[in-house]
C-alpha cells in the first residue's frame, strides 16, 4: 500500500516549494520520506517532534519541545564535526492528519513554516 503526502514550505510567509504527492513510510509515530535527494525523518511524540534531514554530505537535526527547550544539530560528515545552531523560536502542531511547525534559526534570515497533510 502506497501513502503520499501533501508538502508545503513556506519562508518567510511565501510559498517556497510545494509537493503534492510524495510517497512516504509509516511506523507508529515516525514518517519517513524523499525530498530533492535529501531523507527526511520525523518522529512524534505527546511533548516533542525531531525533524531529520539527511544527504550525503550532512545532517539536520532539529528538536522542538512544547517546553520550549528546542534544539539544532548540524553535521558535517565530511569533517565528523557537529555544529550546534541556536533555535530562535519553534513550535509545532498537530491537528488530525496535518502537521504544522514553524521555526526560525539564527543561522538563517527567514522564518520557516512547514506544513504536511499524511
Amino acid at each position: 500500500m502506497n501513502n503520499f503526502l501533501s508538502l508545503k514550505l513556506y519562508k518567510n510567509n511565501d510559498l517556497y516549494l510545494e509537493k503534492k504527492s510524495l510517497n512516504y513510510a509509516k511506523n507508529n509515530n515516525k514518517y519517513e520520506f524523499s525530498l530533492e535527494d535529501v531523507l527526511n525523518t520525523i518522529i512524534i511524540s505527546e511533548d516533542a517532534m525531531v525533524l531529520t534531514r539527511d544527504n550525503k554530505e550532512s545532517t539536520l537535526e532539529l528538536t522542538v519541545n512544547k517546553n520550549g527547550n528546542h534544539k539544532c544539530r548540524y553535521l558535517l560528515k565530511e569533517l565528523d564535526a557537529y555544529v550546534d545552531i541556536v533555535v530562535d523560536s519553534a513550535e509545532f502542531s498537530i491537528q488530525d492528519d496535518k502537521l504544522e511547525l514553524y521555526y526560525q534559526l539564527e543561522s538563517d534570515d527567514q522564518f520557516t513554516r512547514l506544513e504536511i497533510n499524511f
